[in-house]
């Protein structure tokens, strides 16, 4: 009864969706009309497999799927293609052009999942992959395994339902709000079901441009964009509301294009851990070591410190709960990039950062220039303090050999030449870097013009000295006189 319910209610909605415009009938058919999943089943003939029972695994599945989610999957499943089963790689993610050479018509579908069986050592390994037919990626591994054949049907499901990827088109773009719409999204009434898409996921966002035939543009026609992510903060029905997270600005066009679709896949964090390599993104792209990095979530300022990039420019990030983390990636005191990320969702990411080493060598040297040139500062005041004491004293010998300790004393004329050669030491390739390094030199410049530095005050001092030495001799010669 419950099957015929909802078979009801898919042909109710194709038969309102005829009636409706072009535009609408596109919309309805995205939220109203269930995901076409082909399943290839790739499994040698083995003794323990024959054939009729791999036509019954199939069938199987297709009970399965009509008993639990008939209105949001309608699955076809086969034996995978000879040509597509001597194939695959070990990983099962067969490159997307050399899959539509081998079998184009598969890519008709929403979703194509691979399940693999293989004998184990102790029974029958099973291994399922999607691949996304419109954003053309493959999604995570699912691994399940059964003692027996007799196992098999349900470690199958298993592995399909956890390989399966819930897709969403995305419909507007304003600053950081986006609003995405749910695949089959009108047909989801169930809470666990696969194809829901609620509050706290996150979803990956995908540019797909496609040329006059509708297929993608070879080569760069699908774009996963680099650090992305969308939080979905909240879901009205189909309609998904999410704040953008990128690395860049600009990441995610407002505008979108008649030929080119803007998707998002739910994100599966698949792996135990990320590695996070750095790299500069000059020419050489040498790797940045010594790099702090630190992770916060969206909605708190408290960051924890995860350590520094090694001599390869690589950190491991150890997969969390699937919840998005902004990494901030310091140098010194500079803040050099906030990257969204889930760890575990890759295995390997690359940061091409600004080579930010250059202006940390100069932040180190005007910071040596300033504490030399304060240190100096000090010196001379004590000096002039201690001389001008003498000079009242009428110790004028100790003064003169103050005076001589104090033009002994580095000049301004001496700091400057040393902070010229500092300047030309320390350069960058990277031209935002230069710009920097140029900047705090320039600010740092300002220090050699304090008063305490001119080179005018040995000349007082000697001045004075002369002054009091004349005065005394006058006194004493009037004294003289007077007698």
């Amino acid at each position: 009864m419950r099957l015929a319910r909802q078979s009801v209610l898919v042909a109710l909605c194709g038969a309102l969706a005829a009636l409706l415009p072009a535009t609408a009938r596109g919309q309805a058919a995205w939220e109203y009309s269930p995901y076409q999943i082909q399943v290839w089943i790739a499994a040698e003939a083995q003794p323990q497999l024959p054939p009729p029972v791999q036509s019954e695994l199939a069938l199987r599945l297709v009970s399965r799927v009509e008993a639990v989610c008939p209105a949001v999957w309608n699955v076809a499943v086969e034996p995978a293609p000879a040509a597509i089963r001597g194939a695959l790689p070990a990983g099962l993610d067969l490159p997307a052009e050399r899959l539509k050479a081998l079998a184009p018509d598969v890519l008709k579908n929403d979703k194509l999942i691979v399940v693999r069986l293989s004998p184990g050592s102790l029974g029958w390994e099973v291994a399922a992959r999607e691949f996304d037919c419109r954003a053309w990626q493959w999604g995570p591994v699912a691994q399940r395994s059964a003692s027996c054949a007799a196992e098999l049907p349900l470690a199958i499901w298993d592995a399909v339902v956890e390989a399966f990827v819930p897709l969403a088109r995305i419909e507007s773009v304003e600053g950081t709000g986006v609003v995405a719409r749910l695949r089959a999204g009108g047909l989801v009434v169930r809470a666990n079901s696969p194809a829901l898409i609620d509050k706290g996921r996150i979803l990956q966002p995908i540019v797909r441009r496609n040329d006059r035939s509708g297929q993608p543009i070879a080569k760069t026609g699908i774009q996963a964009l680099a650090w992305t992510l969308l939080a979905v903060e909240s879901r009205t029905d189909s309609l998904l509301s999410c704040k953008l997270h990128s690395g860049y600005r600009g990441a995610l066009s407002s505008r979108a294009s008649p030929r080119s679709e803007r998707l998002a896949l739910a994100v599966k964090p698949q792996f135990a851990a990320t590695t996070l390599e750095l790299r500069s993104r000059t020419a050489e792209r040498r790797p940045l070591s010594g790099y702090e990095i630190y992770a916060k979530r969206p909605d708190s300022e408290e960051a924890v410190h995860l350590g520094a990039s090694d001599w390869r420019g690589q950190i491991e990030l150890p997969r969390g709960d699937g919840s998005l983390e902004l990494l901030l990636i310091r140098n010194g005191s500079q803040l050099l990039a906030r990257l969204p990320i889930v760890a575990g969702q890759d295995e390997r990411l690359v940061a091409d950062l600004m080579d930010d080493d250059g202006r940390l060598q100069a932040e180190g040297a005007v910071a040596a220039l300033h504490s030399r040139a304060l240190d100096l500062v000090a010196r001379r005041e004590i000096l002039a303090s201690r001389f001008r004491t003498r000079l009242k004293e009428g110790k004028y010998d100790e003064a003169q050999v103050m005076l001589d300790q104090f033009r002994r004393l580095e000049s301004r004329s001496d700091l400057s030449r040393s902070f010229d050669e500092m300047q030309k030491a320390v350069t960058a390739s990277d031209r935002l870097t230069q710009q920097r390094i140029q900047k705090l030199f320039d600010d740092a410049r300002r220090l050699l013009t304090v008063k305490g530095l001119s080179d005018d005050m040995v000349n007082t001092l000697a001045a004075e000295l002369t002054k009091a030495r004349t005065a005394t001799k006058t006194t004493a010669t009037s004294a003289s006189t007077t007698k």
